[in-house]
């Protein structure tokens, strides 16, 4: 299988199938990205300085170990773009696909061996390619995030594992069920674990429902260590990840770049301390589910094995080596494979056994039968069955099942079959285990993240798209649209951290597609595809990100997007104001609530950055952990900050002082002013200007109240240049999150054409809105669901000719009307689908009426009656449905409240 690097960030599964199936899988760099490359070799002035990087010795790094530190700087390596040759990429390319293996040198390292070689193939490396290559932190961050997938992937198999075990030792059902369903409640990896063990002792018959289990089998400490290996496998993943993905490529683009690799170099190791404080937890998590494991596999073997004194007390030493050791060694899956092997030897046994007792009982039976041939055996109660298998839980029962079938005779080959990332039978038997719980699976039942719309719902989404369009169109914006899904190439590096989010599609003809994840980046695309200088533009689509969905908060996995674009060359701040006008004009007439709108530039974003002296490949990250500063307090940033991003304590202080700048707009803009906050920054000190342009003519529009000048803002997406902002609700119960956002982003266009473009937007989150005018609008009953102005009904008998005629004429002259779908409808039912529909009109047709020639309307909001000859109805309807608007659920009567026409009471007599 062909894996394609450089278009994307790498994830774990792509790392473990490199480094670990390196026959079964090839190693391709994107097209695209490759023509970014120096065709030229490195020029190297001293080819004796070709020193490679220091690798703890103590680490034992195995094959699949050296290959994942080879990708990950294959991976770095390309992210330098203009600033490595391909000579270098191909390089390396050829050594993962050749599965070339180097031997560690005595008292060295492999990488050693990896220069070596290359300098026997006349190959050497620039010094921007030794700083990439030479870099500690993605060397460990690489072994480390290769075994933690390990583990990871056998998560399920631990926790069948234990299941089956506890039942196995007859537990007491209270211990499993209470423990099961009190943790769980504060951490994801605690909830997966939960619901595992729920899925599986589903039904089981083998608790004890008497005896409580031995305390030597702690089970206590058992689940809070399981929740506990979860949750940290999952935040490591997403850790790991992110750090052998970041950029160092951007420090190369300044002109004092040899100043900031010598900086990067000198943070390097403080980067090492702050990975091994992230993964040294693990380690004690594993070390203490091992003695656990140790204590039930003594209770399944017959052996009362007791915890040892130093249980509690057992600590993992805080050390990279020591750490790794643990993970490298698969100990805890050694453990509870074998600790499975003994339950699993234990219960076939058994089984064997009921099933060899059963054939006997079955056999004494039959000669018993014999005996009595000829008998009658009336009223003789049938005896019960004999029982041949044991009472496993719903999941554990078809886990055991497919242990016997396989062949298991030894424990090497059992083993050797029982590990996930080697057998994928074995996989899919643990996925359906862990969902047989899951009946509802079997009700038909929306995608996650998506939903149906009810006819009520859609009425005031279309309510809400009409005063949106109407103010778009009110600026002079023309409406454009483009296909719903694009070509992967155009999406991917436009969206920093939140690419992961992009749905990919399969492979449909040799062209790699995606879901759109915005209608921004497709607009860019459009201009630059169709050669414009300038448009205006709105375009409402639906849009697909793979985000974790809050329904009761309008966040979806599918939802609509209204934008509202400029783009060309134009003086300063002109369409950036008129942007900011659309969006206050369309929060307004929505009437949701009071808001506010947060605004912020680009660029101080980028100073502030700089002056708290962190490295500029990590801006994207920072961003990312300031932007959560309205959800959550400093703190827990300043945490973030720290460990996950690795910002040292200094660089964070000087970053809250920026962060905890909110204000007026004027009011701020002037405190920067005075107290020269930006003093000696170019770009700082422009921006301030560009902001005093802002404000003016924003003042001038007589909207700038409605903004909030806040340095905390920093949106996450990768093309924004400038200025940036967010509509937020001021009503604290409205918890909904932000309900518009946009920015400036003047080189985006030219990623597609190379031509610059500059363009601002805005893109109003309308399902957040809709969420929000929905309440409000049921609430104060001022929705239906159709717009239909007067039914046509009937009372008597063959009517239906003479119903759809007169719809028909009233249809031709634009009347929105309806009639029954019955020949002969009930005439209590048609007043009563009337009434809750809100539809103000009613006509009621009967045989005196046609034989007459005369038309009868009656008002239901009025409650007055229109009689006019049949020839008049065309004359008179238009003026008669002007003078009775649509029906709104307050004006309903009761049902049944509506008197019958004189016809109905005459038959009815």
């Amino acid at each position: 299988m062909k894996i394609v690097i450089g278009h994307k960030n790498l994830n774990l599964e792509e790392l473990f199938n490199i480094s670990c199936l390196p026959t079964q899988n090839e190693v391709v760099v994107d097209n695209v990205i490759s023509c970014e490359f120096n065709p030229q070799p490195p020029q190297v002035q001293n080819k004796e300085l070709q020193q490679a990087p220091e690798i703890l010795s103590s680490l034992a790094l195995r094959d699949d170990h050296q290959r994942a530190i080879l990708l990950v700087k294959l991976v770095q390596l390309i992210k330098l773009k203009k600033n490595v040759s391909k000579q270098t990429i191909n390089h390396f390319v050829t050594i993962l696909n050749e599965n070339r293996k180097f031997q560690t040198p005595e008292g060295g390292n492999f990488m050693q061996s990896v220069f070596e070689h290359a300098k026997s193939q006349n190959i050497f490396f620039s010094e921007k390619e030794l700083f990439i290559l030479q870099a500690q932190p993605h060397t460990y961050q690489a072994i480390f995030a290769l075994e933690v997938y390990k583990l990871q992937q056998n998560l399920r198999l631990l926790d069948t594992s234990l299941a089956y075990s506890l039942e196995t030792l007859n537990v007491h059902t209270d211990y499993l069920n209470e423990y099961a369903l009190t943790l769980g409640k504060s951490t994801q990896g605690a909830t997966n674990f939960k619901n595992s063990i729920l899925a599986l002792i589903d039904k089981s018959k083998l608790l004890s429902t008497s005896n409580l289990p031995d305390k030597a089998l702690n089970l206590s400490k058992v689940y809070q260590l399981h929740g506990n290996l979860h949750e940290r496998l999952l935040q490591l993943s997403q850790i790991l990840t992110n750090e052998f993905n970041s950029e160092y490529g951007s420090l190369f683009q300044e002109k004092k770049y040899k100043e900031l690799i010598q900086i990067a170099r000198d943070q390097q190791q403080e980067q090492v301390n702050i990975l091994s404080q992230q993964v040294s937890p693990l380690s004690y998590v594993i070390q203490q589910l091992l003695q656990l494991s140790l204590v039930r596999n003594a209770h399944l073997q017959g052996q009362k094995q007791q915890q040892t004194a130093s249980f509690e007390e057992s600590k993992s030493a805080d050390s990279l080596d020591l750490t790794f050791e643990t993970l490298a060694s698969q100990s805890l899956l050694n453990a509870y494979q074998n600790e499975l092997w003994n339950a699993f030897s234990k219960n076939r046994a058994v089984e064997a056994e009921l099933k060899s007792k059963a054939e006997q009982s079955q056999q004494a039976e039959v000669k018993q039968e014999e005996g009595k041939a000829g008998q009658q055996q009336r009223g003789k109660k049938k005896g019960k069955e004999a029982v041949t298998s044991l009472g496993f839980g719903a999941g554990t029962r078809k886990f055991f099942d497919y242990l016997l079938q396989i062949n298991l005779d030894s424990q090497e080959v059992f083993l050797s079959k029982i590990n996930v990332l080697f057998n994928k039978e074995l996989d899919s038997v643990l996925n359906e285990v862990l969902e047989q719980r899951n009946e509802e699976r079997r009700k038909p039942k929306c995608a996650k993240g998506t939903r149906d719309m009810t006819p009520l719902q859609m009425a005031i989404r279309e309510r809400a798209f009409f005063i949106i369009k109407s103010v778009f169109k009110k600026h002079g914006a023309s409406e454009i649209d483009t296909p719903v899904f694009e070509l992967k190439e155009t999406l991917m590096g436009k969206y920093g951290e939140e690419s992961k989010l992009i749905y990919d599609l399969e492979d449909q003809g040799g062209e790699l597609l995606s879901l759109r994840y915005d209608l921004t980046v497709p607009f860019a695309r459009y201009v630059a595809l169709n050669n414009l200088a300038s448009i205006k533009r709105f375009h409402i689509a639906k849009v697909y990100r793979r985000d974790n969905p809050q329904m009761n908060k309008g966040r979806f996995r599918e939802f609509y997007q209204c934008d509202f674009d400029i783009a060309g060359q134009y003086s300063l701040m002109i369409p950036d104001s008129e942007v900011l006008k659309v969006v206050i004009e369309i929060l307004e007439q929505l009437d949701i609530g009071e808001f506010v709108i947060k605004i912020n530039h680009r660029k101080f974003l980028d100073a502030m950055v700089e002056i708290a002296g962190c490295e500029k490949r990590k801006f994207k990250a920072i961003c990312s952990s300031v932007d959560k500063l309205d959800k959550e307090p400093w703190e827990k940033v300043r945490e973030e900050l720290i460990t996950m991003k690795g910002l040292t304590p200094e660089m964070t202080d000087k970053l809250e002082r920026f962060v905890k700048l909110v204000g007026s707009p004027i009011e701020l803009l002037q405190r920067l002013k005075d107290e020269q906050v930006f003093a000696g920054h170019k770009e700082g000190e422009e921006t301030i200007k560009e902001m005093e342009v802002l404000f003016e003519y924003l003042q001038s529009m007589n909207c700038l109240h409605r903004l909030s000048f806040d340095f905390s803002l920093a949106r996450g997406l990768d093309y924004y240049t400038g200025l940036i902002y967010e509509a937020v609700l001021t009503d604290p119960s409205n918890k909904v999150g932000s309900i518009a956002g946009g920015g400036r982003y003047d080189g985006l266009v030219g990623m597609f054409s190379g031509k610059q473009i500059p363009a601002v937007g805005v893109s109003i989150g309308i399902e957040r809105v809709f969420a929000i005018l929905e309440e409000k609008l049921k609430r104060d009953n001022q929705v239906r669901a159709t717009e239909t102005q007067i039914y046509i009904a009937q009372i008597g008998k063959n009517l239906v000719a003479e119903r759809l005629k007169i719809c028909s004429e009233l249809w031709s002259i634009g009347v929105k009307a309806e009639t029954a779908y019955q020949d002969n409808p009930k005439t209590q039912r048609q007043l009563e689908f009337t009434l809750e529909s809100g539809i103000p009109l009613i006509l009621w047709l009967g045989e005196n009426e046609v034989k007459e020639g005369v038309i009868k309307i009656k008002s239901l909001s009025k409650h007055e009656e229109y009689t006019f000859k049949r020839e008049e109805l065309l004359d008179r309807i238009l003026d008669i449905v002007r003078e009775n608007p649509i029906l709104l659920p307050q004006d309903l009567q009761p049902k049944g409240a509506e008197q019958k026409p004189e016809e109905e009471k005459k038959q009815s007599e």
